[in-house]
């Protein structure tokens, strides 16, 4: 009888999963959770997000495996485990941040500017384009990083029109470009060779009250 009086409920194997997450303790906290299942308790979101928390300290496949349980199971993922997924994933991060939408989250500018990032380590310059201009239908501003990482590309695939096309897009959007912009465009034209389109940067670089540095 005393067992049953004081049998543990939910929020004592809450507290018992947060207890392994905070030591980064992965399966025991997994442990914990299937032990309450096992017992007929039903976890809450609480319980999930706490495992989720313990996963973020072991292997990504794991913590996949994981935030796909999660909405097996009917828990609302939120948009830290998306966002977080694509940080991490890096030449899934599209994948996810898609996945992320078609749970009606919202992708913020972090996301957004992830995915330009992985897309252009992949060298996938229309995926990146495409992932700009989402950001934009999506209505999601892009700031000096995204506009900067696309000029990047550009640079690395030699297109400075492209890459100047965008600096312009950027100040049009009153946003004000930054050394590093105007330097990553610069250096798109040099590896173009078109010496001509990085002295007119240099010029609107100078317009602009920015100080050039040693480029």
């Amino acid at each position: 009888r005393l067992e049953a009086r004081f049998a543990p409920n939910v929020t004592s194997f809450n507290a018992l999963v947060s207890g392994y997450a905070q030591r980064q303790d992965t399966e025991g906290a997994l442990r914990a959770f299937e032990d309450m299942v096992r017992r007929g308790l039903q976890p809450n979101s609480v319980s999930y997000k706490v495992v989720w928390h313990a996963h973020q300290h072991g292997p990504l496949a794991k913590a996949q495996q994981w935030l796909q349980r999660m909405r097996h199971d009917g828990c609302a993922v939120g948009v830290g485990p998306y966002t977080w997924m694509i940080q991490q994933s890096k030449g899934d991060a599209v994948k996810w941040l898609h996945q992320m939408q078609s749970d009606r989250y919202a992708p913020d500018v972090l996301c957004y500017s992830t995915c330009i990032k992985a897309c252009g380590a992949a060298g996938n310059v229309s995926g990146a384009e495409r992932m700009f201009q989402e950001m934009q239908i999506s209505r999601v501003l892009p700031d000096e990083i995204c506009f900067n990482e696309i000029i990047r590309i550009h640079a690395k695939q030699q297109a400075p029109e492209k890459a100047k096309e965008i600096l312009t897009q950027m100040r049009e959007r009153s946003l004000s470009p930054t050394v590093v912009n105007f330097n990553s465009t610069m250096d798109a034209c040099a590896k173009a060779g078109n010496p001509q389109l990085a002295e007119s940067v240099l010029d609107e670089m100078l317009q602009c009250q920015v100080s050039p540095d040693v480029f």
